[in-house]
């Protein structure tokens, strides 16, 4: 598809990208399955669990980071009361709201907890308020919630090329284990309403936390964790209690600036292709297939 590949390089140029950037780009023109899943080589590291647009070489990877090495995390932290007052404040207003179905959410606003946000494999338990999607913000949650993103955008975390949203993990429930598939990106997790933890909600009976690739981590009201959600992950929720957490996630500290802008602008024309292939109904639903039957012509 050379005219995907040519507005790419149009908006990339005149930005000093490494050679790990070409060869990035490089193997995704090579791909033959650009939606496949597939475990990275473990000779050159944890295995990571990605797909060739999440597959980027040259970083180093972890499960779980170590925040102090992260100058944002104590200055969130700092700000976790204000963040956690702009969600009691919007949870008042929607005290008798029912959550929305994803397509729900398309037609009305994301201006409610959304069901099974994100991921259709995380099931009805997970609900989801957007801040920001795909790197910009939701119009419909700004004024809700602008303190919070103020924050986020003062700090240079706000959402990478991705998200922000606030989660919620119903009360006796879990999400099974799965990847993101992105390895230039962090997750990063605030603490926001933590069951059996002594400041946030209610009891202690049971156990809330998260698996990363055979390491566990435990959440605390106001506190920030970080890790890597190429690895395989799960969560589990064994309290009576919902468990709410500010996630977002940002760029991997390895990336220069414009090896961000180039990736950025890549996801972007990747997303204003698939929409236009969406609408053309003589062609494939996402680029993934356009470019893999592309690629097929050519061998």
């Amino acid at each position: 598809m050379d005219e995907f590949w040519s507005d790419v390089e149009m908006q990339i140029k005149g930005l000093n990208l490494p050679q790990r950037f070409h060869s990035f780009v490089e193997s995704l023109r090579r791909s033959d399955d650009l939606d496949r899943i597939y475990d990275t080589d473990p000779r050159e590291g944890l295995p990571q669990r990605v797909k060739a647009f999440g597959d980027y070489p040259g970083l180093t990877h972890q499960p779980i980071h170590d925040t102090q090495s992260l100058a944002f995390a104590g200055k969130l932290e700092k700000e976790a009361r204000t963040i956690r007052s702009e969600l009691e404040t919007w949870l008042e207003k929607k005290v008798n709201a029912k959550p929305r179905s994803a397509s729900e959410a398309e037609a009305k606003g994301d201006d409610a907890w959304t069901t099974r946000f994100f991921n259709e494999s995380y099931g009805d338990s997970f609900h989801g308020i957007a801040l920001v999607r795909n790197g910009l913000k939701v119009e419909a949650n700004s004024e809700h919630f602008w303190r919070t993103i103020e924050i986020l955008e003062r700090l240079d975390i706000c959402g990478g090329n991705r998200l922000v949203f606030f989660a919620k993990q119903r009360a006796n429930s879990g999400i099974t284990p799965h990847s993101d598939c992105v390895n230039y990106l962090m997750a990063g997790h605030l603490g926001i309403v933590v069951p059996g933890d002594s400041a946030g909600a209610g009891d202690s009976s049971g156990s809330c936390g998260m698996n990363v690739l055979g390491r566990e981590l435990s959440w605390d009201q106001d506190r920030v964790v970080v890790f890597q959600n190429c690895f395989p992950h799960h969560t589990w929720n064994d309290t009576p209690h919902d468990r709410i957490l500010l996630y977002f996630d940002f760029w991997h500290p390895e990336l220069t600036l414009d090896e961000r802008r180039a990736i950025a602008a890549l996801e972007a024309t990747r997303r204003r292709y698939e929409a236009k292939a969406a609408e053309e109904i003589s062609m494939p639903p996402n680029l993934a297939e356009l470019l893999n039957r592309t690629s097929a012509r050519r061998r």
